[in-house]
Order: structure tokens, then sequence, then C-alpha cells
């Protein structure tokens, strides 16, 4: 880890350095493409002289679904050490076409270098510091987003670069892979993070709202208003996903859940309608977007504690704007238990709004005066049960099945070149997904019989269903 004397810009000069002027993006891409533990490698470095640089995999290789990351340690030779989380683009094509289409590096590349810091700024506009409204993310030390000439490719030296947050002290809590699913102290924590970052986010919105109420967002954030999904979400749950749950659900003697699940399946293009999601009131805000376990981090007093501290957000790669409750349901419906929620979820929504009204008055908004109470958040959350629900649902096998914590667009490795000097031919990326081959990936995640199989998967699926067709 850097050391404390070195400031945040000292540590971001030195990756931009080292990225601009070594081949070190192509040594890590090659570590996916030849699945080498990892490099070892030495660089003259201008300012800095010699260099030692080591990596290896973040996590086994596939596991983190858009990009492949890597803990890269440097050594200058005068003296001093570095320490980033790496992220480049992954080898696979159809694994880089999916994130190409759905824009999942523009949306990181913009939040890190735009919009958060536009959070820092507002905060500090205020004269509010960190500590009043906190801003728990990661720290960027370095991104290129790297786009062909004509828009339509994704280049390699399009690298992400942040603070190694495991070094500080945090982790992924396991917990919501027991029965249980998580504690109310974690979940307390998690919601009070957001409503943090939502009400910065809900004050950054509104500077871009014009007086008849529309908004002129910079034309960098119009990625955000679009659907971050690289196949339509409707077809894949009508086609793919609900079918075998409602088989699980008829398996397990739930006819009537299964009845009701199944009369959603005409709906599911109001259900996934992107174009509405902007239109979520006063609290509209840049979600972070994928609010599961694995971009979520806790840190603990120590190794043993499981009292969590703190919580940080990582991973905006799917950012869009919406409605803070897609954030919120996204993650306590697919970490928590049948019990949890009956016990806990409306007393937590309640914090939530609390926390949020809190940092919002201190941001200079008071949504009492714009008529906007706790009734009404909690009757706009209840409406959005479904979708908070829908995408749980995808992705309770891939947080409960290790097995099936993988990428599944990984369907097409024929295809990839082992020589990183060889053009890509294609014109277009998004040509480069094997659509066909990513869905029959997922069919996998939700067969009948892997469901059922797995006891832990099954009761979370079933109890899920069945609580929001009674919380409706």
């Amino acid at each position: 880890m850097a050391s404390a004397e070195k400031s945040v810009n000292e540590i971001q000069n030195f990756w931009k350095t080292v990225f601009q002027q070594t081949d070190l993006i192509q040594q890590l891409m090659k570590i996916a493409e030849n699945h080498k533990p990892l490099i070892n490698s030495e660089f003259d470095l201008s300012g800095y002289g010699k260099i030692s640089i080591t990596a290896k995999p973040a996590v086994p290789l596939g596991t983190n679904f858009m990009s492949d990351v890597f803990i890269t340690d440097a050594t200058v030779e005068t003296g001093g050490q570095y320490t980033g989380f790496v992220k480049v683009l992954p080898s696979n094509p159809s694994r880089l076409a999916a994130g190409f289409i759905g824009g999942s590096y523009q949306r990181e590349s913009i939040v890190y270098q735009q919009w958060l810091p536009e959070l820092k700024e507002i905060r500090h506009s205020k004269n509010l510091t960190n500590f009043e409204v906190p801003l728990n993310v990661a720290e960027a030390y370095f991104v290129n987003l790297a786009l062909s000439n004509d828009g339509n490719r994704l280049e390699n030296e399009t690298v992400c670069v942040l603070e190694d947050l495991k070094r500080k002290g945090y982790r992924m809590t396991s917990s919501a892979r027991s029965v249980e699913g998580i504690d109310f102290n974690h979940a307390k924590v998690a919601l009070v993070t957001y409503a943090n970052y939502h009400a910065l986010s809900v004050a950054n919105q509104r500077r871009f709202i014009k007086s008849d109420g529309s908004r002129d967002f910079p034309s960098s954030y119009e990625i955000f208003r679009k659907d971050p999904n690289y196949i339509n979400p409707a077809i894949v749950y009508r086609t793919i996903v609900l079918p075998q749950y409602i088989k699980v659900l008829r398996h397990f003697q739930q006819g009537e859940v299964a009845d009701w699940l199944d009369g959603l399946l005409p709906d599911l293009e109001k259900i996934w309608n992107w174009e509405s999601f902007m239109d979520s009131g006063p609290l509209t805000c840049l979600l972070h977007g994928d609010s599961w376990n694995n971009n979520i981090l806790f840190r603990y007093p120590s190794e043993t504690s499981n009292e969590p501290e703190e919580m940080v957000l990582i991973d905006w790669q799917i950012a869009r704007f919406g409605h803070p409750s897609h954030d919120l349901g996204y993650f306590l419906f697919s970490s928590t238990s049948s019990n949890f929620r009956k016990q806990h979820l409306d007393e937590l929504f309640k914090e939530y709004f609390a926390a949020l009204s809190i940092a919002l008055g201190k941001l200079g908004i008071d949504l009492s005066e714009e008529g906007y109470n706790q009734a009404k958040f909690l009757e706009e959350v209840k409406q959005r049960y479904i979708l908070m629900m829908m995408i749980a649902l995808f992705i309770l096998p891939i947080l409960l099945d290790d097995s099936k914590a993988k990428d599944h667009t990984l369907k097409n490795e024929n295809s990839i070149s082992k020589d990183s000097e060889k053009p890509v031919q294609q014109e277009d990326q998004s040509k480069e997904l094997d659509e066909e081959g990513t869905k029959n990936g997922w069919q996998s995640l939700f067969e009948f019989n892997s469901v059922i199989s797995n006891p832990l998967l099954s009761q979370r699926i079933v109890e899920l269903i069945t609580d929001v067709k009674e919380m409706l």
C-alpha cells in the first residue's frame, strides 16, 4: 500500500506515468489470455527511475464479468511502494462486446472522472466534510477510456486503477451466503451509506433541471439514461429465468405463487421500461446500479470481527439514473432471508429515508417543503418491489452457488486470438457478442434441476417470490 506520506495526487501521477510509458496493460491482458498466475516486470520510468511491478489476478479470471482485475504492486528503486486495483478489458471478445454494448466502460469512466468529483465539489460548496456527508467510494488513481476514432471499438489502452481497499481492511461479507443472509447491522450500515451517496447524487442531478422541469445533462451523462443491458431483459426473463422458477414453485407446492409469477410474463416490457426510470420524482439520482454482494465491501474493527464500521461502493459499470429504491431493493432482496425481511424491511426503509432527509437537508434540500414525505417514499418503493425482485432473482444463483460464480458470456473461447498484436477485423465491437451462446450460458444458472438440488438457493428463491406477492 502507498505510504501515508504520499498524497492522492502523487499516487495518481505515478500510475498515470506507468500506464503512459509502459506496456503494462498488454502484460496484464496476457495473464488472462494465457492463464498465467502473475507477472514480474521492470521498467525505466521517467521521473522515477527503475521500477519493479508484480501483478496477480484479484479474483479468479472471469468472475468479474466485464473486466479482468489485478492487484498490482510497484516498487521504486529510489524508494517508495504503490499498490493499485487494476481493471483492464477482458480478453474474451464476447465478454468485451457485452460491456461495450451496455456502455459499461464508459459509465464507470464517467463516474470516476466526472460524476464523483462533482459530488465532492457540491459537498465542498456547502462547507461540508466527508464526516458530515460521507461519500464512501473507492479512490480512482488513473482512468483512461480509449475509443477508436469511429467510436465503434474500445482500444486496449482502456484501464481503470483504483485503491486496493482490501489492504485498507475492507472485505466482502460472507454472511450473504448463509441461510439467514446478512444481519441487521450490515443492512443498516449499507443503507446509511446509500442514503449519503444518493443525497449527493440527487443534489447534483438537480443542477441540470431547467425552469420547465426538463433536464439539460452534459452529453457525457446521456449514457446514464440508456439501458445497460446488452440483451433485452424482458426476453431473457420471459424465456430463460421465470419459466424455470415457475417450475420450481410448482415443485414446492406453491401453485398460487407460481400462477402469480406466470401472470407477470405479459407485463415484462412495462417492468423493464428504461424510458420510465428517469421519471422518479424528486429523488431521481444516479444509481450505483449493481448493488450485490461482490460490489460492496465492509470494514471491520479486526479480522475476526463481524460488526461492520463502514461500507464502500465499488464497480460502477451499470450506473444509470433512476429511483434510489432500485439500489436498496437489489441489495436487500438478494442478501436477506424471508424472516429478516418480515422483521426489518419496513424499519430499514424508514431509517434510510430519515438518513437521506438529513443528508439532503445539509445540502440545502428540504423534501417536506416540496410536499414529499416518508409515506410517499414508501409508496414509491412498494411500486418497485417487482423490479427489485426480478433483479435479485437473476443474481441469487451466482450469489449462493460458488460453482456458478463465473462469467456466463464466456462462450466463444475458440475465437480468442492468442496473438495480442493481431488487429481485430470487425468494424463494430458489438458484432462480437455471442448472444445465443450467452443465453445458453445463462440457462444453466436457472435450470430447474440445478435450483432444486441446492436447498439454500431454492429456499431463498421461493421465499422471495412469495414475500413480494404478499407485500403487494
